[in-house]
């Protein structure tokens, strides 16, 4: 690129540019380290159509079109299964009329098979709200987060899996046992194989409890790319029943605050309290070349609570070069 060109653009965009010598660094990563990522640009496609949620679809429509400017194609959802994936790179489910089941209904087998291998082929696939029930659904197993009604049996190992997130963000040292050999104290089993006294019951009661316009606490990891940006933590809007868990906590970007720190505004019974407290907000999991990034609730509801909208944002301009393994084009 010449020098007038690169004087053409940076007039067009105010941007003030220095020429270097070198691209060593007198601290912090070195220009063309491998630290940096190549971003891949967004080829997006907006599922659309009577049997998604207006507003889910409308908010994201607008953030792309009038916010970021971007383009972004619109497919029809009742023609999904059958519509050629190959020309994008990201794909947006919002969430649907009626919930996970509308999708598990239009994709049905061959559908959902069809989506997964353009997931594998490094599609970015990002579902919100129930569109994020429907592929942590055990019978369409896009990821391994999980539903939790739907693992109530299996809840001791996810609450396992948790405990010892926690710890090795936050490893506490027994200095006796270490140096002498005393026993922790407490019971010779761990407590973080407890089984969970969770019923069926409960589980159906703190669903019908479920927040409808609470605002809650989303805990960041400020390491993840999909925080990028934002702070510790964001204020999270959530209408719905759909709480998850995983084993994987590695790939959650953002999960729920605890029981005492979890509600900000609104009223939250406490047996919803208790569900929603810790479960996952926000997760990315590779999937082959490619991966799903989920959202419990809609990240901007409504297009004017914005907590989350700058997660949406990355997952949508970032998602492509960060998270997926593609050839890249000149």
């Amino acid at each position: 690129m010449d020098e007038r060109t690169l004087g053409e653009i940076a007039r067009a965009t105010g941007v003030t540019l220095k020429g270097l010598d070198f691209g060593l660094a007198s601290s912090g990563p070195d220009l063309g380290g491998s630290e940096f990522v190549q971003l891949q640009r967004p080829k997006v496609a907006l599922v659309g159509g009577e049997t998604i949620s207006t507003y889910s679809f409308g908010t994201i429509w607008h953030t792309l079109d009038t916010k970021v400017n971007m383009a972004a194609s619109t497919l029809s959802s009742t023609a999904l299964a059958r519509t050629d994936l190959d020309k994008y790179n990201v794909l947006i489910l919002p969430s649907a009329s009626g919930g996970p089941t509308t999708y598990k209904r239009l994709l049905a087998e061959g559908g959902v098979k069809h989506l997964k291998e353009w997931i594998e082929d490094g599609g970015t696939l990002v579902a919100v709200g129930s569109a994020a029930a429907f592929v942590a659904d055990t019978s369409v197993g896009l990821i391994s987060v999980r539903q939790k009604r739907q693992v109530l049996e299996k809840l001791d190992e996810y609450s396992s899996a948790l405990a010892l997130a926690k710890e090795a963000e936050s490893p506490s040292v027994d200095s006796l046992a270490v140096w002498e050999g005393k026993r922790p104290e407490g019971d010779e089993e761990s407590a973080d194989g407890a089984v969970s006294d969770v019923t069926k019951e409960a589980d159906e009661l703190a669903r019908k409890l479920s927040p409808s316009g609470v605002i809650m606490r989303v805990n960041l990891d400020e390491e993840q790319w999909l925080s990028f940006g934002l702070g510790p933590d964001v204020p999270i809007m959530v209408r719905g029943s759909y709480s998850y868990v995983t084993k994987k906590s590695g790939s959650v970007a953002g999960r729920f605050g605890d029981y005492e720190n979890v509600k900000l505004s609104g009223i939250l019974w406490p047996e919803a309290r208790e569900r929603w407290a810790e479960s996952v907000y926000s997760a990315r999991e590779s999937v082959g070349k490619g991966q799903v990034v989920m959202f419990a609730t809609d990240p901007n509801f409504r297009g004017y609570f914005l907590g989350g909208e700058r997660m949406l944002l990355n997952a949508v301009l970032l998602g492509p070069g960060f998270g997926t393994r593609q050839t890249v084009e000149f």
